[in-house]
């Protein structure tokens, strides 16, 4: 999926990001490249929903199903279980990509 595009962008939405970017060969371009929710910022907060509504980002990676406008689900993965639960990742693609 990212391998269509020659320098794909990817945002890490809401969430920590545990080695994604890394693991996808990309280097974040987002001054606030995930969330940590632990931590209230509403800097953090807007910048990523800026990004997400402007669709500045070629795909955006969730651990919750989130119904984007300018996005659509092109893969859901269970990457690993925390205490009994299975920790689920979406990958969302900017919908000009297709």
């Amino acid at each position: 999926m990212m391998g269509k595009k020659e320098k794909p962008t990817l945002l890490n939405y809401g969430w920590l990001d545990v080695g994604l970017y890394t693991a996808a060969g990309i280097y974040p371009e987002n001054k606030f490249f995930c969330a940590i929710p632990q931590v209230k910022n509403e800097e953090m907060d807007d910048e990523q929903s800026r990004s997400v509504e402007n669709g500045a980002v070629d795909f955006v990676i969730t651990i919750t199903p989130v119904d984007f406008a300018r996005y659509h689900l092109v893969m859901e993965r269970t990457l690993f279980n925390i205490k009994g639960d299975d920790l689920s990742y979406y990958l969302y693609e900017k919908n000009d990509l297709q």
